[in-house]
Formats: structure tokens, sequence, C-alpha cells
């Protein structure tokens, strides 16, 4: 059983709410467009590049908007099979689910990062934060620092994992939360994000903002 150091998530999350990186309303502007995320099929150019790419751009991930074409032809391609996890929560899901499910993860996590962009290719960062506005109550976002540090490498295995041992450890977050507070179920996320003074509305993204300060000193 994963050991939670709760006080330590929660100082964290806090630290996370003052820190530069924190660009919650562009965040939940992009998010919030689900004009593009629940109708990936229809995304076009003009969406990639004003909304997706300027997101992306935003939080670091410098891609050329030489992808733009590409990026858009694999999303739409990738619409179908990413409509199996619209219903999916991160913190609902069993772990057998999640294994079940580990190939068709595995290949879209690859179409999408293997898209080329200038000299490089959308890459991992990039397709985390993508299939997280896709879903944010599911899918992880993650950088290369934080991924190392969970020992995660840089393709669809190392997303995988990754996405495995989150769910691990939100799991033992809510486990936690629950025996310490002696709060309800229904109730365990709500308390935890208003003890953290976090924005957030989903537990991928509180993880995120864990995951960021611990990997970022």
């Amino acid at each position: 059983m994963q050991v939670i150091n709760l006080d330590d998530i929660i100082e964290k999350v806090r630290v996370y709410q003052s820190s530069s990186y924190a660009l919650e309303r562009l965040y939940q502007q992009t998010v919030g467009r689900r004009d593009i995320w629940d109708r990936l099929g229809e995304i076009d150019d003009s969406k990639t590049k004003d909304v997706v790419l300027e997101f992306l751009n935003k939080w670091k991930c410098r891609l050329s908007y030489d992808c733009v074409s590409g990026l858009t032809k694999t999303l739409r391609e990738s619409s179908s099979l990413l409509s199996r996890f619209d219903k999916y929560r991160l913190e609902e899901i069993s772990l057998d689910c999640l294994i079940a499910d580990s190939d068709i993860i595995e290949e879209v996590f690859k179409r999408i990062a293997s898209v080329q962009a200038g000299r490089r290719t959308v890459g991992a960062t990039a397709t985390s934060k993508i299939l997280h506005l896709v879903n944010p109550n599911f899918f992880m976002m993650s950088d290369e620092k934080i991924r190392h540090g969970y020992g995660c490498c840089d393709n669809e295995l190392g997303y995988m994992n990754f996405m495995w041992r989150m769910k691990l450890f939100a799991d033992a977050v809510i486990r936690e939360y629950s025996n310490v507070r002696n709060v309800p179920v229904k109730s365990i996320f709500p308390n935890l994000v208003s003890e953290c003074k976090s924005t957030a509305t989903t537990l991928p993204k509180l993880i995120d903002e864990y995951n960021w300060v611990k990997y970022h000193p």
C-alpha cells in the first residue's frame, strides 16, 4: 500500500497557487472549450493554431506552427478512439480497467506525439496536455522532470506507466484523506481542494499541481 504524506501534498498544492507557472485563467479558458474537445472529429486548423497551440506554447511546450495541419489531422483521426474515455474519471476507474485500455491509450499517445513540429515532434509533454484537455477528469499531464521523477520514459509506454502510477497515487490520496479527515467519499475532493486553496476542478489537475511543485524546486 502506497504511503501518503497528506500534509506535504496540501502544502505543495498551496505553493503552486502563487507560482508563475499557474496560468489558471488560460487553463480554465482552454479546458472549457468543450466545442473543441467534445467534438474533436471536427477540429480545424484555426482551432488547433489559435486554441491548442496557444495554450501549449504558453505552457512552455515551444511547438512550431508547422505542426498545425498534421496535428489537426491526427486529432480528427484519433477522436473515435478517445471517445472511449469520455466518461472516465481517474478516481473511479479500476486499475484493471486502466490496464485493459492501455493499448488504446498508447496508440493515441504515439500518434499525437509523433506529429512533426519543425525539426522535432509534438512530443510527450505536449501530448499529455492535449489528452488532459480532451478529458481533464482522467488523463494526467506531465513534463520531463515529472515523468523522470516517477521513473517514466518519454514515449507511449512511459505515459502508460505514468498513468498507472498516478492511478495508484490518486487512490492512496483519497483513502488517506478519508481516513484522516473522516469524511464520506463524495465530500473528499471538494474538501481537499478547499483545504489546498486550489481552483482545480478535477483530481488529475490537483495532482498535477502537486507534481509540478514537487519536481520543480
